[in-house]
Formats: structure tokens, C-alpha cells, sequence
């Protein structure tokens, strides 16, 4: 079986230009993407360019960072493929948060709630593809335990932790990092080059954020989620997660209106 992990995403990093890595949505593992642009934001020079070699691998979580926490996998219809995600639990009836090109083109959805071994269908609330943020509702789902939120601020400096289905492969990993840059922006595409998308205002990281991880909680040294996974370099060592606030804000409107934001209803 086909199995699509990420869409591509083109992108320059503070490295020299002859030396940048490849970037893709979800980090190591998606497809390729050709150099772009990155540019603004507060950054520790020298680190926004960090290699597989300079950051630690990423390794089992342990059972409190697996709390609210889901593996979301998704059938593409046009050739029944799988593709695979995370998401974050945010109200205990099974609203979940994820990145939009995890849910992408799907006709089918499954999530397993980690810290429960659940298995739940579920459907597309609403999405943002500027935003890259998409919220789905899990079926038949009471009681879950929710992801912790830091309505804090992040600082360059900060050591966290980027949590999920790192690779599709068995087991969720949780990549430890440091905070390199704020109010980053990169060009995104889809995997044939088309369909360029900016996103701005993300955190950068240098932690081994893997094809899989997009979707999962990037969280500080207490727990608490300060950012949702999204983009990685496609050698390791450099990654982007939206802030929480910003996934946040844009999650309370699609609950308000649920929309594909700027094309009209879902339907």
C-alpha cells in the first residue's frame, strides 16, 4: 500500500545557500522540497541550520507525555494510500487538534487516543490551509483526557520537546530541542512543486522532528504545550511548530464557522 507521509515544502534556512538542507511539512521522511524562502523572526545565530548530528534522537515517551495525545492515520481516496499524523486532544467529546496537510485530500480518518489504545473514526470539523491547522471531531468520544496549553509566551533558549508518530513507525517518539528563532516564515508546497502556501509567525527548533510528528504537541520543560509540530528539515535537526495560541485562535473559528477558512462551508 501507497504511503504519502507530507506534502512538500520549499524552504532557505540561515545556512549558507550551498549547504541548506531540504524542509518538509512533518521533517525527515517527507517528500523533498527546493530552496525558498525563510526570513524575519528572533534567532540564536548560528543554530537555525543545526544538523541531525547536533541534536539528541528522539525516544520513547513516557506515559504523561502520551495524555492527550492522538496518531491520526488517513486514507487517501484516489489511490487508497495511508498517510500518517498526530493531533492533540482538546475537549473531552474528542475535538482534536491537527495540522491541515495531515487531512488533506482524505476520504477516510482514524485516530487512537495513545494513552487509552482507543480507536475512533473521525471527520474534518473545519480546516485553515493558510494556517495549516485543521480541527477534526472523534465519534462516539467522552471523557478523554486533553493536552495542557501554555497561555505563556515562548523565548529563544527554551528547552522543549516535539512529541508524535515520528516516522509512522511503532511506538510515538518525543525529539528534545531548544528554541532557536521566533516569528519564522517559510514557503510551502505540495509535493510537485504547485500550490505555494506562506506560513508566518512559527517557532523555530532544532530537534529531530520526523515525517509523522506533524500535528503533535510541542511542549516546554513542565509538559505543557507551547506549539503544534509542523515542518522539518528533511535531514533532522531543524524544525517549525505553529505556536498553541495561534492553532488556538484559529481552532475557535472554525468551531464558530465550520469552513475550509477563505473557500467557504465543509461539506
Amino acid at each position: 500500500m501507497n504511503r504519502r507521509r507530507t506534502r512538500a515544502v520549499a524552504i532557505s534556512t540561515l545556512a549558507a545557500p550551498g549547504t541548506d538542507p531540504t524542509v518538509v511539512f512533518g521533517g525527515r521522511g517527507g517528500y523533498g522540497w527546493d530552496p525558498g524562502a525563510l526570513r524575519g523572526g528572533t534567532s540564536t545565530p548560528g543554530t537555525a541550520g543545526s544538523s541531525a548530528s547536533t541534536v539528541a534522537a528522539a525516544t520513547q515517551v513516557t506515559a504523561d507525555q502520551l495524555v492527550g495525545v492522538v496518531d491520526i492515520t488517513t486514507v487517501l481516496g484516489y489511490d487508497n494510500g495511508e498517510a500518517a499524523g498526530t493531533g492533540m486532544v482538546l475537549t473531552p467529546d474528542g475535538e482534536v487538534l491537527t495540522n491541515h496537510h495531515v487531512v488533506e485530500g482524505t476520504t477516510s480518518i482514524t485516530v487512537t487516543v495513545l494513552s487509552t489504545g482507543e480507536t475512533h473514526t473521525a471527520t474534518v470539523v473545519g480546516t485553515d490551509p493558510t494556517a495549516d491547522v485543521a480541527l477534526l471531531q472523534l465519534a462516539d468520544a467522552s471523557g478523554l483526557d486533553t493536552v495542557r496549553v501554555d497561555d505563556g509566551t515562548v523565548a529563544v533558549g527554551d528547552d522543549v520537546m516535539a512529541v508524535g508518530n515520528a516516522g509512522d513507525a511503532a511506538g510515538t517518539a518525543a525529539a528534545a530541542g531548544t528554541v532557536t528563532a521566533l516569528d519564522q516564515s517559510i514557503t510551502a508546497t505540495d509535493e510537485s512543486g504547485q500550490d505555494a502556501e506562506q506560513l508566518t509567525g512559527l517557532i523555530g527548533i532544532a530537534a529531530d522532528v520526523e515525517a509523522g510528528d506533524s500535528g503533535g504537541p510541542l511542549v516546554d520543560d513542565e509538559g505543557v504545550v507551547v506549539g503544534m509540530d509542523t515542518a522539518a528539515s528533511s535531514t533532522g535537526g531543524q524544525a517549525f511548530a505553529i505556536p498553541i495560541d495561534t492553532a488556538l485562535s484559529v481552532a475557535q473559528q472554525i468551531v464558530a464557522a465550520p469552513v475550509v477558512l477563505g473557500t467557504g462551508p465543509v461539506d
